[in-house]
């Protein structure tokens, strides 16, 4: 048979296509093959005549279950988030990708383009050549378009949606473990792993070659250097263990969406990391706009879920040595859950745990407390670790190869703390040398719950109140999903009529809901996402609804309601602007250097202190387009974002610049870490990892490097770069000495 995809890419070999298909299994490939042989040029020409992102969706809509995509219940906001870009151009270009085996074309719109033709044609031919789905043109003047599977053809599609999913067409080769050591990255498209930086600017993609920023290229081929190997013990116990809760997620209040949500990490974490086996593997890393370095991998990668990096070893290891002991100890406290002490503390309290840790160790499969721990399969690693070294009979001279991890102390509060040399912010994210660990969000918690009452008497008002909420948010979600406009505005109205009416009580209902003995417990606990997004440009609404996702699911939550958790979010957001005015300031400084920029219609960009890492932001609006979709006998009617306007987006601008600046700061401490570590270290952000035999080494070079590049007038030169020295008097700088950061311990910890 001639090569079937000359017709829709020229120039691609049927070799190259085969090869770069072999991951797959043989029916798969077959599958593939055979579809391209009943298109001709005919098909293709009349399939670019239409609006390929329109026609992609419904595609993809069709071929939900293949590619582990669960058709949503009728709702705007939440097809325009899942389906707006992944979806639709991404999976193509990533099928596209894949087919192809090229990633060195000049720009990025160009890849893109060429990837997303591929694999857009790659879909089309799977999908209609074998009479599976029928797509039609609409008559009317907005080109909608419908899409349905052929009748007589459900049970022949769902056989060949199974053969799909267990191809792993859904898993980039760049985005596996590699078994060959990466080339290193030379300029801006590296051959194998792809862009240098994701999601960029054009503009600012031109700034990256060696000559301009050579650390950016130094800084990623070091990391992308570091050998890992499988945890092929602790493999072994999770396969045994598959039906404990713990795998099962039996243990949690979860809907049939995010279940299947977890079951397939977990099954894709496992699978791979079977695959791979006992060979030695590499990551592909990428930078995001704000200099953020980032795995390429999915699902196993040394960043990903408690479950993926709990199986992670450095290929080459090192005897441990008494001090090293001592930090595999505290690194075993910490994934444990006892991490708020000082570090003697921590080890101290390891040791006392050191026989019960030894047999959990030991055998695991029997000894199940490790599942207790608050990071279970972390802790696992670090335990059966344990074990092994006791068991040599010489735990100092034990070759452990476990990465041991250090994390920051609220790295964004700390950033800013330090450029302004605020005291007050710094003691509570521990840069100051004190007595007692800092906690910023202990102290907003205990000053939120001044204001949370608890009484037999206002609970029976909760109650009635709660009670009352739910059933109007339930008849809500019913009426969304009757699609009845009649009832959905019937039910909006009867529920802005009840908190209108019973404003008052909704408010002292929140406050009792708090303050019951059970959430004063877990105020901490609470507190801490919204503490910590505040320093982001996070505001009182999305707190809210952050805190909603996070607990509503939980049982000790029971009663939880949207207008509870806004209550408590305005708490916290004031508390946070009150207490914190120094952060504060600073926070408003930077909205006010992008607003500057928007105004005379610029993108706000600056250059990072350390790496001279380009950030700019490029925050457009989208153009949105509503499309008509027929599946299953239903129609639905999602908006999707067909492109972008000219105009740069105001709102992005405020909420998004200030967080921007703060994690390319953070992202420079990465950098410099990696530089300066002459030992095997990997990082997650403002988490550092290293061998039990360097752990010493990496909590004083984390220090060191975080004085260093703080001690320069690094806010003062980042305000030079836009002309704005005048905002200097606008920040109530403190007299915070940087050197305290090398005698308090809980700064990285």
């Amino acid at each position: 048979m001639g090569s079937p995809f000359k017709v829709l890419s020229p120039g691609l070999s049927e070799k190259c296509i085969t090869k770069t298909l072999s991951h797959m299994n043989e029916q798969l490939i077959n599958t593939l093959l055979g579809s391209f042989e009943g298109v001709r040029n005919k098909d293709v020409k009349q399939v670019q005549t239409m609006d390929m992102d329109v026609v992609v969706y419904k595609l993809l809509v069709a071929l939900e279950d293949g590619f582990g995509k669960k058709l949503p219940e009728q709702n705007r906001k939440r097809h325009r988030y899942w389906y707006s870009v992944k979806p639709m151009t991404n999976m193509a270009c990533d099928i596209g990708r894949l087919v192809s085996n090229t990633r060195d074309l000049e720009t990025e719109e160009k890849r893109n383009t060429r990837f997303f033709k591929v694999g857009f044609h790659l879909l089309q031919a799977i999908a209609t050549t074998e009479g599976w789905l029928e797509i039609k043109r609409g008559d009317n003047k907005r080109d909608k378009y419908k899409v349905r599977v052929q009748k007589g053809k459900e049970e022949e599609f769902l056989k060949f949606l199974e053969v799909v999913d267990t191809g792993e067409i859904d898993i980039p080769i760049y985005s596996r473990p590699q078994f060959e050591r990466p080339f290193p990255f030379t300029r801006f498209y590296h051959e194998e792993a792809g862009a240098l930086v994701r999601n960029i600017n054009p503009e600012a993609r031109r700034s990256f070659t060696m000559e301009e920023c050579p650390k950016v290229f130094e800084v990623i081929n070091k990391h992308m250097n570091i050998a890992y190997k499988i945890n092929l013990d602790i493999l072994d116990v999770y396969k045994q263990c598959q039906d404990d809760d713990i795998f099962t997620f039996a243990n949690k209040d979860l809907d049939e969406e995010q279940l299947q949500g977890l079951e397939r990490e977990r099954d894709k974490v496992l699978e791979l990391a079977t695959m791979v086996g006992d060979r030695k593997f590499w990551e592909y890393m990428f930078y995001d706009n704000r200099g953020r370095l980032y795995s390429s991998s999915v699902y196993l990668s040394h960043a990903g879920c408690k479950l993926s990096k709990s199986l992670y070893l450095y290929e080459e290891g090192k005897p441990i040595g008494k001090d090293g002991w001592f930090w595999m100890l505290v690194h075993a406290s910490n994934c444990y859950g006892y991490d708020k002490d000082s570090i003697d503390g921590r080890f101290d309290f390891a040791a006392g745990q050191l026989d019960q840790w030894v047999e959990i160790g030991k055998d695991p499969v029997k000894n199940k407390l490790w599942q207790q721990a608050d990071s279970p399969f972390e802790f696992l690693a670090a335990a059966m670790e344990i074990y092994k070294a006791v068991a040599s009979g010489d735990r100092y001279n034990f070759v452990s190869a476990l990465p041991v991890a250090w994390d920051a102390s609220c790295s964004g509060l700390q950033v800013l703390s330090a450029l302004a040399r605020d005291e007050e912010s710094g003691a509570l994210c521990n840069l100051t040398e004190t007595e007692e660990r800092g906690d910023y969000y202990l102290m907003i918690a205990d000053h939120v719950w001044k204001e949370c009452t608890y009484d037999l008497q206002s609970e029976k008002m909760f109650k009635k109140i709660s009670k009352d909420l739910d059933r109007l948010e339930k008849e809500f979600y019913r009426a969304i999903k009757s699609g009845n406009k009649e009832r959905i505005k019937a039910a909006k109205e009867a529920t802005k009529e009840y908190h209108s009416t019973h404003k008052a009580n909704i408010f002292e209902a929140s406050k009792v809901f708090w303050g019951r003995p059970e959430m004063v417990k877990m105020r901490r606990k609470i507190c801490k996402r919204p503490c910590m997004t505040y320093f982001y440009s996070c505001g009182a609404k999305t707190m809210s609804k952050a805190m909603y996702s996070d607990h509503a699911a939980e049982p000790e939550f029971k009663g939880l309601n949207s207008y509870f958790c806004f209550w408590l979010a305005k708490r916290i957001f004031e508390a946070c602007e009150q207490l914190m005015p120094t952060p504060t300031s600073l926070m408003r400084l930077f909205i006010e250097l992008g607003l500057n920029d928007y105004k005379e219609g610029k993108d706000f960009d600056i250059y990072a202190p350390y790496t001279n890492f380009h950030m700019i932001q490029y925050y457009r609006q989208d153009k949105t387009k509503q499309v008509d979709v027929m599946y299953r006998g239903k129609r639905i009617q999602p908006i999707v974002t067909i492109g972008k306007k000219a105009t740069i987006d105001r709102s992005k601008v405020i909420s998004a610049t200030s967080p921007n600046v703060v994690h390319m700061l953070d992202s420079q401490i990465v950098a410099a870490m990696i530089m300066e570590a002459d030992y095997t270290m990997s990082t997650i952000h403002d988490s550092f990892s290293s061998l039990a035999a360097d752990a010493g080494k990496l909590y004083e070079d984390t220090r060191n490097v975080f004085v260093d590049l703080f001690d320069c007038e690094v806010l003062l030169a980042l305000l030079e770069q836009k002309d704005a020295g005048q905002y200097m008097d606008d920040v109530k700088f403190g007299k915070l000495d940087l050197t305290e950061v090398y005698t308090n311990e809980h700064c990285f910890s």
